[in-house]
């Protein structure tokens, strides 16, 4: 299924406009109509962007955020609500354990791959 299809069906407008130019928005978040609305702006042409942004801004509409949220991701404002939708993106796009595991297991490989590259010797990896 198709984000823009799967937003409707729940009720979220969703739009993708060009990059503003001589702006740093990213992405935004707010209600018309009691309606939720979500736009992105492509700033950065990249799909890590798109979806960090897509689930920062769902994020502060399924935490309850009221009001209109403009986000500039490189400089977001300090507050209690861009801190929890950077969590709740970063909770739905990684899973925390999972990642807590995979940097456990690659510990050491990537220890022996810094120590190499830092005393500039050939090491076999023995993983």
């Amino acid at each position: 299924m198709r984000i823009p299809k799967l937003l409707a069906d729940l009720g979220v407008h969703f739009l993708i406009v060009p990059h503003l130019s001589k702006t740093y928005l990213d992405g935004a978040a707010l209600y018309l109509n009691s309606n939720p609305v979500i736009a992105l702006t492509l700033r950065y042409d990249r799909i890590d962007s798109f979806w960090f942004t897509l689930m920062h801004e769902l994020a502060h509409i399924v935490l309850g955020h009221q009001g209109a949220y403009l986000d500039n991701l490189d400089a977001l404002e300090e507050n209690d609500q861009e801190t929890e939708a950077n969590e709740k993106a970063s909770e739905w796009l990684i899973n925390s354990q999972t990642l807590n595991e995979f940097i456990i297991s690659s510990e050491k490989v990537f220890f022996v791959k810094q120590l190499k590259n830092l005393l500039k010797i050939k090491i076999d990896i023995q993983a």
